[in-house]
């Protein structure tokens, strides 16, 4: 599928030194993913681009390249700039001249801003002004995103219009989710009818009578996206994801991004895994139950709808709530044969205030199978947390976490094992990071 409304996009492309080339590139192959799920042609999708550093650049104007090669052909060409980070200076740009070559007000807009947001002046003001305007804006984080700007920058509710480009496929996906929600009109030229993308992919025609399949991370086993990887093995697993003010808006993304990866890489249409999220902060709920979703794209979907929270990190209060409530679907009596291994996943970036001991020790003696998973900085606590340093993973930095997926694939695996059973039976699956 492919966003086929009539639509002007501005890319306003982050060229400062804060960003540098390196990451300016990956800004741009970010920009050319996104375009594959445009329909990019003069009565449709148009796509201008402006780079701004020290004062804005208009790379091209929405009506210079009337076709998604040409859009992308150029983006590759634009060269970096560098220099100050002025992004409130692109912004009264943009109020000044408006979209450069669009079709003035007469089609929805959309801007979509690929900064750090480490601005060097203010950027709230010139922000409001262009939503006043009824621009829709995207702000997407490249580098060590500064997160706090970019909530600033972008429309509401902000949990759907901040991305972080590190990962370009869920970030574009991400978007073009949004999109298709609102302003896109979700139609598909004829090769995409039949909807051949499976797992969350897109479709992006060739010609007539041919297409090729955009797969998100994880898939792509073949041409229709079908998954690389997968978990054979029966366990129900619960995510619990801190909300908490403590996590910060960067954590709470960096946690539903993860989420995705780690689905979109292992959850197939025939996979034995029931997976469900809790979050928690002062309060703890289920919004998706164990076993509520059986294939990850509608998975994705609802994770995307989750909303950070904010408030106090109660991991304590969580761990006994979702010891008592988190599995109620499944069978409660130890003698039932199909009752599956119950896994616990805590996704946390503050240190608790309440006590965990205790409360993870109640969740283990209900037969739920703890294991960590963390940076060095927390390491002491996991192991008071876990009870066993053996059953934590260390990890580097926080996009290293994600390259932890396959090894927790055979964690988690290894509850479904009977020689491992009885050693894993105290075991916590918990993942910190330091922002």
């Amino acid at each position: 599928m492919q966003c086929s409304a009539s639509l002007d996009v501005l890319f306003l492309l982050d060229g400062s030194y804060s960003i540098g080339k390196g990451s300016f590139e990956r800004s741009k192959h970010f920009a050319g993913k996104l375009c594959d799920a445009l329909d990019i042609r003069p009565d449709r999708v148009r796509v201008g681009m402006i780079q701004f550093s020290s004062t804005p650049h208009l790379e091209f104007p929405l009506d210079s390249y009337l076709t998604k090669q040409e859009v992308k052909e150029r983006i590759k060409r634009i060269a970096f700039r560098g220099g100050s980070t002025e992004t409130g200076r692109a912004l009264k740009y943009i109020l000044r001249k408006g979209f450069p070559g669009g079709r003035n007000s007469s089609v929805p807009e959309v801007l979509i801003i690929i900064s750090d947001g480490k601005s060097q002046g203010s950027t709230a003001m010139p922000a409001m002004q262009v939503k006043e305007r009824h621009v829709t804006v995207f702000a997407v984080g490249i580098k060590f995103p500064r997160w706090e700007e970019l909530h600033v920058l972008a429309s509401e509710p902000t949990d759907q219009h901040v991305f972080f480009a590190g990962d370009a496929d869920d970030a574009a996906n991400g978007l073009y989710s949004t999109l298709t929600g609102s302003v896109c009109s979700a139609t598909a030229p004829e090769p995409c009818d039949s909807q051949p993308c499976q797992n969350g992919g897109t479709c992006v025609p060739v010609g007539l009578d041919k297409y090729h399949c955009l797969c998100p991370v994880g898939y792509g086993g073949d041409i229709h996206c079908a998954p690389k990887l997968s978990l054979e093995c029966g366990v129900d697993l619960l995510f619990l994801m801190d909300s908490s003010a403590g996590v910060t808006l960067e954590g709470f993304l960096r946690y539903k991004a993860f989420l995705k990866r780690f689905l979109q890489a292992v959850m197939g249409r025939d996979s034995p895994m029931n997976v469900g999220v809790a979050q928690y902060d002062n309060n703890v709920r289920i919004p998706i139950e164990v076993g509520q979703h059986k294939d990850a794209f509608s998975f994705m979907k609802s994770i995307d709808a989750l909303n950070f929270g904010g408030g106090g990190t109660l991991t304590g209060r969580a761990l006994r709530y979702v010891a008592q409530h988190g599995f109620r679907s499944t069978p409660v009596f130890a003698d039932v044969q199909d009752d599956l291994p119950r896994v616990v996943v805590l996704l946390t970036d503050s240190k608790s205030q309440d006590p965990v001991a205790e409360a993870a020790k109640y969740a283990r003696d209900r037969d739920l199978f703890l294991i960590g998973v963390g940076s060095s900085f927390v390491r002491a606590e996991l192991a008071e947390v876990t009870g066993n340093p053996k059953q934590t993973i260390v990890y580097s930095d926080p996009q290293d976490l994600f390259n932890r997926i396959p090894e927790l694939q055979r964690r988690i695996c290894s509850v479904d094992s009977p020689e491992d059973l009885t050693q894993v039976k105290s075991s916590y699956l918990c993942y910190k990071h330091t922002s």
